[in-house]
């Protein structure tokens, strides 16, 4: 899922999945429904992978994951469906700082990191508060670095605390 930067109305910085994404979620949702309803019309039997597609796009187009950031230092996560999302506030006095990171999916920690892997690497942009600790906000390939380095940057800016960069 790509997740856009933009800046709100209200002075704060938003990172959301593009609206273009959700609504080509929904189109293909209401596409499978109209497949449906004109099978079931037709009095011929509905076959459930029909349905569990129509469902399982609805669901995703449905969910929200969004990180909101102020300029006073301040983030507020929601992620979920409809009712039933979790809204997490961090006040500017817990956030620390934001790190980026990298770990290569499958591999253990503590083995040689210059040892040759063939295994794919990600790059991971998170906050460090001081009651939970580290919480995730992206996570990216190795391959889309720049990118990352660059919102982790503006929104480390915006936000004014400091960034760590922990990637080699």
């Amino acid at each position: 899922m790509n997740l856009v930067l933009s800046l709100r109305g209200d002075g704060r910085l938003e990172l959301r999945p593009s609206r273009v994404f959700r609504v080509l979620l929904g189109m293909i949702a209401a596409v499978l429904g109209a497949a449906i309803a004109c099978s079931a019309a037709a009095g011929e039997n509905t076959a459930l992978m029909p349905l569990f597609l129509m469902a399982a796009s609805l669901l995703a187009a449905l969910y929200e994951e969004r990180w909101i950031f102020s300029a006073d230092g301040g983030i507020e996560s929601r992620h979920g469906l409809l009712l039933l999302k979790a809204v997490r506030i961090y006040p500017a006095e817990e956030v620390e700082r934001f790190t980026l990171s990298s770990f290569t999916k499958g591999k253990l920690r503590g083995t040689d990191p210059q040892a040759p892997s063939f295994l794919p690497t990600y790059l991971v942009l998170a906050v460090e508060t001081r009651g939970e600790g580290d919480r995730t906000i992206e996570i990216l390939r190795y391959a889309k670095k720049e990118r990352l380095e660059t919102r982790a940057a503006k929104i480390a800016g915006f936000c004014s605390k400091p960034l760590l960069n922990r990637i080699g």
